[in-house]
């Protein structure tokens, strides 16, 4: 064996093989591209791409551009703005520092540079190869900023070229390089396009209008459908905070977070500082946290500001990994916020369940025992998730199947007069559970009353008209007779609706299904101008007083009627907020006080009008027996929620527009899902037109 001298490497091959370090695929050198533009104060940056970044990337924003004195060194190794001394790299607040990006870049890749600063005339053109500058750089026109335009890469890599044989799945890590960094900077609008030809529906602009749930929602639309939960936090001992924020989460035994969980493309973005880093430790702990709540979450973003002097950012040569002091510390610290945040949102498994998910019947044949000495766990909606209140699940629904004839064609065969608009809002569900077990599917870790108690006796089948709830499920809302009275089409016939008696229906037995697992919401009320603070709740007195003061006569000792039902409320609180979400507190300063008020559907709250007739209807019911108990308290509620046609009458048409809206959009599509319509409401009911007559007379419909 020939013993071979140690030799220093030419410079071409030191700088070929830096390159290979720094820029392992496309995706890299747009990520240190994007992130100069960033250093740049860039707040547009537009990315182009052409097959997977392999024939061109061309990175152009509006930052202040490059000096003309300092183009001929821009591209050479170890040059930078952005680093002195080696003191400056313990107080780093740029992502460049080391000054190798353009050079591997043009190690690899034919580079052209076009950049104007705010002084100059003109925008100056100038090419590169290899860290050096081909041409004096000549002058071109162009906006202020810098256009980077990197040609063929990898051309003098064969082995390294030929291993991405997916341009596609390239150009895709690409984009999610830049969702990454458009969420993280809303105010920074971020493009991507793809030069390929044709048309490519992949291509996006984010907002960078500074609002980051805007920008989400635009990147990843029906990821984050339902809303969003957001974190901030700061840790003085720890020297570091913390903000950002999950797509809203589900139940993690749900078709939507199988599927998710089935999904390679994970949306787990991370950021120390502002730079994109890689922490899987971080995403295994929040999947943890998220495990042991029994949620999901589809998307999140996490991001931590720490002093720059206790992290390394110059551990990795593509930077995709930096260390930091107290590591375990700043963990636990994450680990404890995300389980206290979560515990907020849980709702006990709660799904809304579709008609095309069903439970065996009757319940009647099943018992469940109720003990006063174990306490359920009361159910509320975090004040951190406001626009999206969990509602309870349904205790059971009957599954209906549809059939219609086809032609050879396997299209409908329908008559002129049969044809029927549908709802195209419709959707099948996507969430379900495991009805193998009613005792175990039905609300585990709640303790309830037999469910042969007479408080169940509307939820009884044979109640229920099997034609109108076909009606009811199948219904295309047509609009309002007036606030009274609505319309809405099934099949072929129009039918007019009294609301307020088939609201009263859907109200009370979403109440009872959802017994236990009623969500809630707080109440504020500054009812002593006095008092400069809000306070946490309307005083029970206040509502009596008002109340009774419209039925009372003169003869009524209403001072003591009022203390004697205040102490009744006070003694059964417990009992309504456990099962009805029902808050009430005996504050010291105000004295007792209705914190929280239930809330079945999303986003439908009741008229605040309705407040003192409600606590006058508690006040009233029966608390010593359990029937009449738990039947008072949901008919109280079902009538707290009614639209109150007294006061309604009297609201300003932009009020009468917002209720229509909020009963339109949230509460009449809960008639289609949870609705059992009992026979007495056809008094309620009545056909207005049908399509076949119409078109006996119009000759069209």
């Amino acid at each position: 064996m020939v013993r071979e001298n140690i030799i220093q490497l030419p410079e071409d091959v030191v700088n070929k093989i830096a390159a290979g370090e720094v820029i392992v695929r496309p995706m890299n050198a747009v990520k240190e591209l994007i992130e100069n533009s960033l250093d740049a104060g860039a707040t547009e940056i537009t990315v182009s791409v052409k097959n997977g970044g392999l024939d061109l990337i061309q990175i152009q924003d509006n930052g202040h551009g490059i000096e003309l004195g300092d183009l001929p060194i821009a591209c050479q190794r170890f040059t930078t703005s952005k680093l002195k001394t080696i003191e400056d790299l313990k107080q780093m607040h740029t992502f460049g520092f080391r000054g190798e990006a353009l050079a591997s870049i043009s190690c690899v890749a034919n580079v052209t540079i076009v950049t104007k600063t705010a002084d100059d005339k003109c925008a100056y053109r100038a090419k590169f190869y290899e860290g050096k500058m081909i041409d004096k750089p000549v002058p071109s026109a162009g906006l202020s900023g810098t256009t980077i335009t990197v040609e063929n890469l990898f051309f003098n890599c064969t082995s390294r070229r030929s291993s991405f044989r997916y341009p596609k799945e390239e150009a895709q890590k690409i984009a999610d390089i830049l969702v990454k960094y458009a969420i993280q900077y809303p105010s920074v609008s971020f493009a991507f396009r793809r030069l390929d030809g044709g048309r490519n529906t992949n291509d996006f602009r984010s907002p960078g209008k500074g609002d980051q749930h805007e920008t989400i929602r635009s990147l990843l639309g029906t990821k984050t459908s339902s809303g969003f939960l957001n974190f901030e936090f700061t840790d003085n001992r720890l020297k570091f905070s913390s903000n950002g924020c999950m797509a809203a989460p589900v139940a993690a035994f749900s078709s939507t977070s199988l599927k998710a969980n089935q999904d390679k493309h994970k949306n787990f973005f991370f950021f120390i500082n502002g730079r994109n880093v890689e922490f899987p430790r971080l995403k295994q702990t929040l999947e943890m946290v998220l495990a042991s709540n029994d949620l999901h979450s589809s998307f999140t973003i996490v991001s931590l500001q720490i002093d720059p002097a206790r992290v390394d950012v110059n551990v990795h040569p593509t930077k995709s990994i930096v260390h930091f002091l107290e590591e375990e510390a700043i963990m636990e610290r994450i680990e404890q916020e995300f389980l206290k945040l979560l515990s907020g949102v849980r709702t006990c498994g709660a799904v809304d369940i579709d008609s095309s998910t069903s439970l065996p019947l009757p319940l009647a044949s099943q018992q469940i025992e109720f003990t006063q000495k174990k306490k359920m766990v009361p159910v509320t909606v975090s004040e951190n998730l406001p626009d999206k209140i969990r509602q309870g699940r349904n205790m059971f629904q009957e599954q209906l199947s549809a059939k219609i004839s086809t032609n050879g064609n396997g299209s409908p065969l329908q008559r002129p007069d049969k044809i029927v608009r549908l709802d195209a809002s419709e959707r099948k569900i996507d969430e379900f559970f495991n009805t193998s077990n009613l005792n175990d599917s039905i609300m585990s870790n709640v303790e309830l009353v037999s469910i042969n108690s007479p408080v169940m006796d509307r939820c009884n089948t044979t109640q229920v008209d099997s034609k109108m709830q076909e009606i009811f499920r199948n219904h295309c809302f047509v609009g309002f007779y007036d606030l009274e009275y609505a319309l809405f089409q099934c099949e072929t016939r129009c039918y007019i609706f009294r609301i307020v008696d088939v609201l009263r229906e859907l109200f009370y037995q979403l109440i009872i299904f959802s017994f236990g697992n009623i969500g809630s919401y707080k109440l504020m009320s500054n009812f002593d101008e006095s008092i400069v603070n809000e306070s946490p709740g309307i005083p029970l007195a206040e509502l009596l007083t008002l109340y009774l003061s419209t039925i009372a006569g003169e003869r009524m000792e209403k001072e003591k009627y009022i203390n004697e039902s205040i102490m009744l409320l006070l003694e059964n609180r417990e009992m309504l907020w456990d099962y009805f979400g029902i808050q009430i507190e005996d504050h010291p300063e105000w004295g007792p006080l209705i914190v929280s008020m239930p809330c079945l559907i999303e986003k439908y709250v009741p008229m605040a009008e309705s407040l003192p007739g409600f606590i006058y209807a508690l006040s009233q019911v029966d608390f010593s027996e359990e029937k009449s108990c738990f039947k008072g308290v949901a008919k109280s509620i079902s009538e707290l929620l009614l639209p109150n046609l007294l006061f309604a009458e009297h609201l300003l048409d932009a009020e009468k527009s917002q209720l229509k809206n909020a009963l339109t959009h949230y509460v009449f599509p809960c008639l289609k899902k949870k609705f059992l319509p009992p026979k007495k409401l056809n008094e309620s009911m009545d056909i207005v037109m049908s399509m076949e007559d119409a078109f006996k007379k119009f000759k069209r419909c």
